[in-house]
This record gives C-alpha cells, structure tokens and sequence, in this order.
C-alpha cells in the first residue's frame, strides 16, 4: 500500500479544488473541475512565473486537491482532472504524495486510465494556444539575449 507522505500540514475539504496561477487561485469543486474538463472552460490563469511541473519541466500551476498540492502544467492539470494522466505520470504522483483519491482504483488500473473524461474541442484550441504561446516567449527570451549580446560593449584587447 502507498501510505501517505509529502503533505500539506492544512488540508482542503472533500469538496474543495483549487487551482493557482500568477494571477490568484480559482476556487472550485469535483464537479467544476468536469465541468471544466468537459467545456475548456478553465479560469483564464497562466502559469506561476519560475514554477515548474514536477512531471516535465514545463511552467505550471498549483493544484490543491485534499492534503496535496503538486505543481502541474496547464496540459496535466488537464489531464488529472479529466482522470487520464499517463502511466508514467500516475506512477510518479503516486511515488511522490503516496495514494490518493483522484489517482485511486475508481480512475486507474495499474496506472492505466479506465474511465477518463473526453477532451472537449475547446481544451484542444486552449492546449494549442499554450503551446504556441510557449514557443513565442522562447523566441522572444533568444531575441533578447541575441540584442543583449549585440548591444554590450566589446572589450578589447591592448597589444
């Protein structure tokens, strides 16, 4: 059994969800949330700045479900609330806080998703959009640094 560990001190109750970005934390339920799954209509948040999913690297948000909150990339968070995390990600989160419900055997058979939620086409458009966005702040971070570059002054050596 994978007891649990890495907790928060103060934990949500049952019913509660919240989500965090840069902008503030939206406060919802398990209801909202597939609800949100279901539409795409999650609140317009982007990510914390410097925070990184503790699943791939990519910016993120908090997720605060029970006693837990895991840092999760807007295409993850998806992904947990729609109960279709993969294998490895179910595996890792498990690793991670121990077992918990929304990673139970309710959603998950030896990590594989049972009864996952379908994407809606508007999480598709939004998903696109987050990586298009991803790569526009790449550019503009190289194109920065490249200007940076450009514009310091050269030292020169005496001979």
């Amino acid at each position: 059994m994978n007891k649990p560990k890495n907790r928060q001190t103060q934990s949500l109750g049952i019913l509660e969800v919240e989500i965090e970005g840069a902008e503030g934390v939206c406060e919802t339920d398990p209801n909202g949330v597939a609800v949100m799954a279901v539409t795409g209509d999650y609140p317009k948040l982007s990510p914390i700045a410097d925070l990184k999913s503790e699943l791939s690297g990519k910016p993120a948000y908090y997720v605060r479900v029970d006693d837990i909150q895991m840092a999760l990339s807007f295409e993850e968070m998806d992904r947990f609330f729609r109960h279709d995390l993969r294998k490895n990600e179910v595996e890792r989160l498990i690793e991670k806080y121990g077992m918990f419900h929304e990673v139970h055997g309710d959603f998950y058979i030896e990590g594989e998703a049972w009864q996952p939620i379908k994407i809606s086409a508007e999480v598709k458009q939004r998903k696109a959009y987050e990586k298009k966005a991803a790569a526009t702040k790449k550019i503009e971070q190289l194109l920065e640094n490249n200007l940076k570059k450009k514009s310091a002054p050269s030292k020169k050596t005496k001979m």
